[in-house]
Order: C-alpha cells, then sequence, then structure tokens
C-alpha cells in the first residue's frame, strides 16, 4: 500500500507540478564522500558536519572537507551526531565505537571507553548518545530495549534486554533532544525527568517483530504538555492524557525537534514532514525520497541529509516555487479573481489555479508573451496572446495584431497597447477602433479624468484625441515608463532605472531609489495592496514599501537570499493572503504575514583565519610583532554562510594605512609594502543584518623599524654628528689659526712659570747658563752650534736637533731652515723667504715656508 501511494503521488507530481521551498541539493559532485548521509550538526564555529558511511564531511559554505579513518575516526560509517555542554561533538559508528570532534582546526580522538561498548552483542547498532548534568553519558541501540550508562570514571550500568524481538520486553528507555528520558514498555509510555503533574494515559501497544524497536522515539513540547512519539510506523500524540493519531503515509524512520513550536518526521521514501506543536502537518519535503535527519542552521536554512541522494538545503521554506508548466516558465503577468490565480507567460501560454489545481487555459502556437488584465467591477479576466483578447468567461475573443503589451478598462471599454499604438476595444468584444499609432507603449492608467501612457520616451498624456508628453520639462518623466498605478490620489510610475516616482498631475511630489532603500531603480510592475502599502517589483526582488504618513515610510525586501527562483520579478499579486510573485523562472508564494516574522540576528562566524608574512603562514596571534623586513602582508579572513545565491560581501580597514573602508567579496587582504608602524586590522560583515559593526573581528600588529630609523640611533646619531661637528670646525679652528693658538699658548707658558726658562751649556772648561729669552737664534756648523745672544756669541759641540731638546719653552723656538732656529719674538722683519732678527738676514728653506705662519709681527 506505501509503494502504490507513492509511486501515485509520484506520478501525479510530476504530470501536474512540483511545489516546494527552492532548494540547493549536494552530492558527491559538489565534494561529499558520499550520498548516503545519515546526520547533520552544526559546530560552535559556524561549519556544518554531515556523517555519511564514507565518513565525515565539513562544509563552509565554499568547500568540503573529508575525512576518515587515516584521520582519527574510529570508523568510516559514521550514524548520529550529539554535542555536549562544552561543544564537542560525539559521534556513533557503525562498529559501536564514538569518537569526539574537537577544535576549530579539528581533531578527533577516540571515546575512552570504547571496550565498554565494543563488549555489547555484535547485534546491536549504535543509536544515540544523551547527556546528564552529573557528566554520565547515555547511549541507546537500534533494535534493543534500555540503555547502557556510563560515569566518568568508567563505570557503567547495562541496562539493555538480552532478549531480542520479544512481546514481553519491559521496558525501552530513550531520550528526546531535549534530554528527557522516555520509558516504553509493553504497558504504555512513561517520561522521566518531567513535571511531575504530566498527564499521560497510558495505553497498551504490542510489538509486531524486533524492527519496531529500533524505531521508538519521542519528543515533548512542554508549554503545551504535548507528547509525539514513534512506535510501529504510527505517529502517535498525547496531549491532556488523548491519544490521537496523526497521518504519515510513508514508513516513519524517526523524528525531532526544530525549534520550540515545530518537529520534523522523516520516512522512507515519502521524503519529510514538518509537524506544529498541536499536531498539525505544515508542509511536506522532498516527496519520495527517503530522508534520515533535518537540521536547522543558525541562519534559519534546513538542511535534510537521505540515505540515498546526498544532503538538500532549503534556505527558507516559507517561500516556495511552483511550475505547473513545462519549457518556457518565464511569467508576464499575474492577476487574482476571486478563488482564481491568473497566469500569463513569456511563451504566451496562459494558465489558472483553482482549488489547489493548476489548470492551462489557452496554448499560444507563437512564443509572443500574453498579458492579462480584470475588470475589478465584473471581474472578468481578459488576456492578451497570439494577436488576440480573449474574455475568460465566455471565450469570445477579437483579433487585433501581433506585439500586444498590456490592457486596462476605461468606462466600460478595454484599451489595449501594442506595439503599433493604443487600440480601443468594447467590453463585449465586438469592435474595435486605434486610437493612436505608431507609438509603443507598455502601461497606461486613468487619472483624473484623463489617460495616461507609460512608454520608451516616458509619460505621455491622451486627452480630447491628443497625445503628448505629460511634462516635457522633466526630465525624469521622459525616462521609460513599464508601469502606471493610482496611489493616495496620485500616479506611481515604475521607471527603468530611476526607481519608483509619484506624480499628481502636476509635478513630481516623491521619489524613490536604491538611496532610500529600494532594492533596484529597474522597476517592471507595481502593486497596490491598499492604502499604506504597494509592493514593487524589479531585477533585484520584490520590495514591499509600508507609508506611515506621506512622507516616513519602510521597505521590506525578498529576493532569491530568501528562496526567490529569479530576482528578474515581472509581476506579483495577493490572494487569500498568499503573496504571488511572477519571476523569469518560475513562480513563487508565501505568506501575506512573511515579513511579520521576528527577524533574528544571524551569527556569520567571523574569523580572521590567517595571516600571511613575506607569503609564509604566520603563527596565529591576534598581536604580531614584526621587523621593518617583514613588510608584506596578506590577511586571510572568512564568514560563514550557507546562502548559495548571494556571496558574503565584506568590508576591511587597516588603520594606520586606509582612511576609508574597502569593500569586497573575496576573502582576503592584500598590503606588498607597510612601512613600519602600528596598525589594526579590522574586518567586518553584514549579511543579512541590519548594520556592519555586529559582526567586526581586529588584529593588531607592529612593524618595527630598523634601527638606523629608531629614535635612540638616531639620537645617539645626532649626538655623534654634533661632536663631529665640532671636532671639525675645532679642528679647522686649529688649523688656520695655530699660530695664534701657539702665541696664545705662549703667553699663558709665561705666566704661570714661577722660574725664568734657561739652558746650562758648556764652553770649554765653563759651565754657562743662559736665559732662553736672550737667545736670538741658533747656527749649525755641522757638529757645532753657534748660540747667537743679545749679549754675545756661545760656540759648543752639539747638533740642532738635540739642542731643540734641551730648551725647556720649545714653542718660543722655530726651526726655519735645516741649519736655523730662531725665537720667534726676536723676529724683527718678515719677508716671503727670509726674516730678520736685528741686522742678521736668514733665508728660509724651501720646506720650511710654511713655518712663517708662526711668526707673527
Amino acid at each position: 500500500m506505501h509503494t502504490y501511494i507513492f509511486l501515485i503521488l509520484l506520478i501525479t507530481s510530476n504530470l501536474v507540478y512540483a511545489q516546494e521551498p527552492s532548494y540547493q541539493e549536494y552530492g558527491t559532485k559538489h565534494g561529499l564522500p558520499s550520498s548516503q548521509v545519515y546526520d547533520a550538526i552544526q559546530d560552535d564555529w559556524g561549519y556544518l558536519w554531515f556523517s555519511t558511511d564514507h565518513g565525515l564531511s565539513r562544509y563552509d559554505g565554499y568547500d568540503f572537507v573529508n575525512y576518515s579513518t587515516t584521520d582519527g575516526l574510529t570508523d568510516n560509517t559514521v550514524f548520529k551526531f550529539s554535542k555536549d555542554a562544552t561543544g564537542d561533538i560525539w559521534c556513533t559508528t557503525f562498529n559501536k565505537s564514538v569518537f569526539i570532534i574537537k577544535n576549530e582546526t579539528p581533531t578527533f580522538s577516540a571515546y575512552k571507553w570504547n571496550s565498554v561498548l565494543e563488549d555489547l552483542p555484535q547485534k546491536l547498532v549504535m543509536k544515540e548518545i544523551n547527556f546528564d548534568e552529573q557528566g554520565n553519558t547515555y547511549f541507546t541501540f537500534l533494535y534493543a530495549h534500555g540503555y547502557v550508562k556510563i560515569a566518568k570514571d568508567g563505570s557503567f550500568e547495562n541496562l539493555i534486554e538480552a532478549k531480542f524481538g520479544s512481546n514481553e520486553i519491559t521496558n525501552n528507555f530513550i531520550f528526546d533532544s531535549y534530554g528527557h528520558q522516555f520509558c516504553f514498555s509493553n504497558n504504555g509510555l512513561e517520561i522521566a525527568n518531567i513535571p511531575a503533574n504530566f498527564n499521560s494515559r497510558s495505553f497498551s501497544r504490542k510489538m509486531r517483530d524486533d524492527r519496531d524497536i529500533g524505531r521508538l522515539k519521542a519528543i515533548r513540547f512542554e508549554d503545551v504538555e504535548t507528547t509525539f512519539f514513534v512506535h510501529m510506523d504510527s505517529l502517535i500524540m498525547i496531549s491532556n492524557g488523548q491519544e490521537k493519531s496523526i497521518p504519515i503515509s510513508f514508513e516513519i524512520l524517526s523524528l525531532d525537534k526544530i525549534d520550540n513550536d515545530h518537529f520534523w518526521v522523516s520516512t522512507i521514501s515519502g521524503g519529510v514532514y514538518l509537524v506544529d506543536k498541536l499536531g498539525r502537518i505544515t508542509d511536506a519535503l522532498l516527496i519520495g525520497k527517503s530522508v534520515s535527519s533535518v537540521f536547522n542552521d543558525k541562519e534559519g536554512g534546513f538542511w535534510v541529509t537521505t540515505l540515498f541522494n546526498g544532503v538538500f538545503h532549503y534556505q527558507n521554506i516559507e517561500v516556495k516555487c511552483v511550475n505547473p508548466k513545462n519549457g518556457n516558465t518565464a511569467v508576464v503577468d499575474l492577476v487574482a479573481n476571486e478563488n482564481t490565480l491568473w497566469i500569463s507567460y513569456q511563451s504566451g501560454d496562459v494558465m489558472h489555479r483553482y482549488k489547489g489545481s493548476f489548470h492551462e487555459v489557452f496554448s499560444a502556437p507563437s512564443e509572443r508573451p500574453s498579458f492579462l488584465m480584470r475588470n475589478k467591477k465584473t471581474n472578468v479576466v481578459y488576456y492578451l496572446s497570439d494577436g488576440k483578447l480573449m474574455r475568460s468567461d465566455n471565450n469570445s475573443s477579437i483579433k487585433l495584431g501581433a506585439f500586444l503589451s498590456g490592457a486596462i478598462m476605461n468606462n466600460g471599454d478595454v484599451l489595449v497597447c501594442s506595439h503599433s499604438g493604443l487600440v480601443k476595444v468594447d467590453e463585449k468584444l465586438l469592435r474595435k477602433d486605434f486610437l493612436i499609432e505608431g507609438t509603443v507603449f507598455h502601461a497606461s492608467q486613468k487619472f483624473k479624468s484623463k489617460l495616461y501612457l507609460g512608454g520608451k520616451k516616458g509619460l505621455f498624456l491622451y486627452d480630447k484625441g491628443e497625445l503628448q508628453l505629460a511634462d516635457a520639462s522633466v526630465n525624469l518623466l521622459q525616462s521609460r515608463i513599464d508601469d502606471i498605478k493610482t496611489f493616495r490620489n496620485k500616479l506611481v510610475l515604475g521607471s527603468r532605472g530611476m526607481g519608483l516616482i509619484f506624480y499628481d498631475g502636476d509635478k513630481i511630489t516623491q521619489r524613490i531609489t536604491t538611496e532610500n532603500g529600494l532594492s533596484s531603480n529597474f522597476i517592471s510592475e507595481i502593486y497596490v495592496q491598499n492604502e499604506h502599502i504597494i509592493w514593487v517589483c524589479g531585477n533585484e526582488g520584490v520590495n514591499r514599501i509600508i507609508f506611515k504618513n506621506k512622507t516616513d515610510y519602510t521597505i521590506d525586501q525578498i529576493t532569491c537570499s530568501d528562496g526567490l527562483v529569479s530576482n528578474e520579478v515581472t509581476a506579483l499579486t495577493i490572494l487569500n493572503d498568499t503573496v504571488w510573485v511572477g519571476t523569469q523562472q518560475g513562480i513563487n508564494y508565501f505568506p501575506l504575514s512573511y515579513f511579520e516574522r521576528s527577524k533574528k540576528k544571524v551569527n556569520y562566524y567571523l574569523s580572521i583565519q590567517g595571516v600571511k608574512v613575506n607569503d609564509q603562514k604566520w603563527s596565529e596571534s591576534n598581536r604580531m610583532e614584526l621587523d621593518y623586513s617583514q613588510n608584506r602582508l596578506e590577511f586571510r579572513f572568512a564568514g560563514i554562510s550557507f546562502n548559495e545565491t548571494e556571496e558574503l560581501e565584506y568590508r576591511y580597514k587597516l588603520k594606520g594605512i586606509d582612511t576609508e573602508w574597502r569593500y569586497t567579496t573575496n576573502r582576503s587582504a592584500m598590503y606588498p609594502s607597510l612601512p613600519p608602524g602600528t596598525y589594526t586590522f579590522t574586518v567586518q560583515v553584514k549579511g543579512d543584518n541590519n548594520s556592519w559593526e555586529s559582526q567586526s573581528v581586529s588584529c593588531q600588529l607592529i612593524i618595527y623599524p630598523p634601527f638606523w630609523k629608531t629614535w635612540w640611533f638616531q639620537l645617539s646619531l645626532t649626538g655623534v654628528i654634533t661632536l663631529l661637528v665640532y671636532l671639525f670646525f675645532h679642528f679647522r679652528i686649529f688649523i688656520y689659526n695655530r699660530s695664534l693658538v701657539r702665541e696664545i699658548l705662549r703667553h699663558v707658558l709665561k705666566r704661570i712659570r714661577k722660574s725664568t726658562p734657561h739652558i746650562v751649556i758648556q764652553d770649554g772648561s765653563k759651565t754657562i747658563k743662559i736665559e732662553t729669552h736672550s737667545i736670538l737664534f741658533v747656527k749649525s756648523d755641522r757638529n757645532y752650534l753657534e748660540i747667537h745672544t743679545e749679549q754675545k756669541k756661545y760656540v759648543i759641540r752639539e747638533k740642532l736637533s738635540a739642542f731643540m731638546d734641551l730648551l725647556p719653552d720649545p714653542l718660543e723656538f722655530l726651526r726655519v731652515k735645516r741649519s736655523y732656529i730662531i725665537r720667534i719674538d726676536k723676529v724683527t722683519q718678515k719677508g716671503k723667504k727670509d726674516i730678520y732678527i736685528n741686522e742678521h738676514k736668514i733665508n728660509i728653506g724651501e720646506t720650511y715656508l710654511h713655518q712663517m705662519e708662526k711668526i707673527q709681527m
């Protein structure tokens, strides 16, 4: 029966239409190690983990990284995940061994007490792991009643019944995802460690065989005191002591909570059912697939793992898509008429949806677009296709020619815009008149008894048979207009490139563009919901504008990142509290209350993942200290997002270098040559949050200057240079003024000497004392010296050089020739090459001419 129902549903869904949220499918071609996936979980660093029969896989939104026993896993067939209070992830395996995933750079370690588990009977297959506040760990198994409890010290209790498949088995302990312990027996259901006033009526259910034992599972919602459990392929609800069976047409695999209000039920070949806490089935996904688990990530996306088809990601299950036709699914118009949705396509086909079923109304032989229009008074829908205008109520039609582009009602007549001009057709489709020829229009609207037309060349006014620009002096009104509606006694113009324009017939009163929060300035259609709300369709999704007063408004957006099949939105209408959106790739719909849900802040787990210094990986640190040669830096950063339709945009700044933020979708920032200094690198990500600052990380670094640029070196260098300058000038002064210095020294020495300087000579047998101030000059004659004094001449046997050593005041004397020494202060006349001491003329030797500078007259 199950197979029969499945085939009927599968064939029917293929023949009629597929109707579920947009999803992305991941398999081995995307990087998964196997298409047989058992479970999914998100770690504390934002990464998603998938367990498969070929090991583990970790996903960061960009790439899958796979791990096997060579990386430390205890088995390549990994089943279920459980996260403990510290954030470590415990993994069950086919061989009953358990291993634990730790750290952002993952390490895998075997459970300390695996030997206890491996000693259990071979038939047991590990099911789940649970923890209590005392640090005890509980293990449950498929095809077994009871559990194994292992304490921190390795002591354990084996509370598993040894008798499999018996109807006399008394207990089966299982746990829900919130840690509640359930005890099944052949007498009914008991629930432990929950409020004592829980009212649950016991019931009796016999087990058919040991296969049913493995499918026992229960969850509980405390706020409504309701418990759901699976038993013998039945989903049972117990509320206020009453038992109720919830119909699931397929063999049930498991169930678990999605959030505090919903849970999922997975099946074999029947997909997964989403059920609220009151027992109402709210959705069904992947009909025809065998689903093993469902996981809700921190962005609100759903990950559905399957036994044979890999993983499916639903970014937003509230926004569903439907394609009731094959071939070209680009939508042109949507019109709601009572309980019927009308759809026109780019292919020219027209369909309608009534009581949940889609039907083809008109199949166009040409590939020219079809258009829709509704008479608000009579609720009659008109559609234009294949060059004809047709009524939906009586199938009457009138031939108008090709290239039609829209229509409106005007005083009982239908005004049709075409590439040939404007055509008027009466409501009964009996006659037609060409009002304007040769001008292409895309939209028309009756306003203040005048007809306004939008086209490639702007907004036109047609009045009393004359066509003219609405206002030739306003450039904005001469841009292409693709739609016109009335709102609050004004025209609302949807332009191509200039945003939303409000015009009262005399002047532009308001304009809304991307600068004011609109997602795009290219507008294809406007839908007026009421006097406060309008919807705007464009090439960047849908915008809902709520006006609080004339000027104050808020804008909400929905794009591909929220589940639209395409951002090129062409049409929108509202039918029975459901918003229907036509795009270039099909139809989406979502509840009118979609924007009223509370939007939680998204954690993108932004981090600086590493820094390369001179193209070499640097050790991770919040503070880096580098020398001047380590100045080529590359910062690598990433946020984790699983939105396939939109890349995360980052902005970063290096304080000390950048004065403005730099924006990028890349995950790295390069600085090729940084000067020495102190810097702070900051990177931020916004995503779906309201501000950039909500997700921000920083890294500090110092690049030290070379020693010759340090303050102490420069200070020392300044001191050395100052000293050298001083010595230089001092030396120069000494060189150029040494005669002066010599004179000064001579006079100083004279003053500080207490006795009169003299020499003692031997003249024959006499010893003579000669005061040096009386010596005029000394002349050498071979081995004899003539000492000429003021009184007389003395001749002694001595060399001239030895005489200089005898002098106590040598600064007073100067050698001016090889054979002459003179006393400086006795010179009476000085020439260029000679001097006079009294009447004695002494010629200066060539090698001694420089000594003349020392003689001061």
